[in-house]
């Protein structure tokens, strides 16, 4: 019989939208069998009586680091995920400096792994005073980008280096940059998913870029609508 690294037997673990009683198989930290068997494992877990869950992820995470580590850590903000249920997180671009080059965004990504307890996918920053990196950043291993429609607040220009576009001109470019990229991604027949999220967003911006987008590359463009427009965030997917 085959023998795992861990073991988890539960009479309530949640699998095709069912509570079941069966065990969990997990080898090099990955899931590898679920079986109503019999399994042998290195360490077995009695998770008898007891909900076992799948990890939830949360696409919109804060933790500030480098530059602010008083507010949060990548040890303390993925602890406290694991605490939660939470097995996956998506890093928002707002540290300092902003991740706007590969060499922010690699930094940040060393830290990550030296301190993560979760798993861990990075934004990075996109604005017009940094376009000249948006391309190279593209490729350092970032899920997306992230862009303020706005200045930099008072106090915090720091933290907004590369990460705003305040007007719709600055938005155009910055579309027309991207556009050159995912058709590179095209070209090369990748499927990679792609997002740009943009934050305070007024509805007539969201429609004005989304049509500039749409005419560069003939690409999907999706966002969401919200009575707040302060709040709302715009997101372009599967492109």
């Amino acid at each position: 019989m085959e023998k795992y690294d861990l073991v988890v037997r539960s009479n309530q673990m949640y699998v095709n939208d069912h509570l079941m009683n069966c065990n969990m198989g997990i080898k090099g930290g990955v899931i590898v069998t679920i079986s109503t068997d019999e399994l042998k494992g290195d360490v077995i877990i009695d998770a008898q009586d007891k909900l076992v869950l799948p990890g939830t992820i949360d696409p919109h995470v804060h933790l500030r680091a480098p530059g602010h580590e008083y507010r949060e850590t990548f040890l303390s903000g993925t602890q406290e995920a694991a605490l939660g249920g939470v097995t996956t997180i998506l890093e928002m671009p707002i540290s300092s400096p902003p991740p706007y080059s590969p060499e922010i965004v690699q930094n940040r990504m060393a830290l990550a792994e030296k301190e993560a307890v979760v798993d861990i996918a990075f934004f990075g920053a996109a604005g017009i005073d940094k376009k000249e990196f948006i391309i190279p950043c593209s490729k350092s291993g970032i899920v997306g980008f992230k862009t303020f429609l706005h200045e930099a607040p008072a106090g915090r220009e720091g933290e907004f280096i590369g990460l705003t576009a305040p007007d719709t001109g600055d938005q155009y470019e910055l579309m027309e940059i991207l556009a050159i990229e995912l058709q590179e991604k095209e070209t090369l027949g990748t499927d990679e998913i792609f997002t740009l999220i943009l934050a305070n967003a007024q509805p007539n911006e969201i429609d004005l870029v989304n049509t500039k987008y749409k005419k560069a590359q003939e690409l999907r463009f999706e966002h969401s609508e919200a009575p707040e427009p302060e709040k709302t965030e715009a997101a372009s997917k599967e492109v």
